[in-house]
């Protein structure tokens, strides 16, 4: 009954180790993603807009030719 429990038992470990380890690292992987988001869109909120984009006040003079 041993040579079948003990390699059960190490399989079901290893296996239970790696889904918590996996699910861990995408947990933290998916907050650095949302910390990341929030940092940039605050950051996006205090960038100044720009009212008129066009040629500029010398644009009026001709040039010669």
């Amino acid at each position: 009954f041993s040579p079948i429990l003990v390699p059960a038992t190490i399989a079901t470990t290893l296996l239970t180790t790696g889904f918590t380890t996996s699910g861990g690292l995408g947990i933290v992987a998916l907050r650095i993603f949302w910390k990341l988001f929030k940092r940039l869109r605050k950051r996006g909120k205090g960038t100044p807009k720009i009212s008129r984009i066009g040629p500029g006040p010398d644009s009026n003079s001709v040039s010669g030719g």
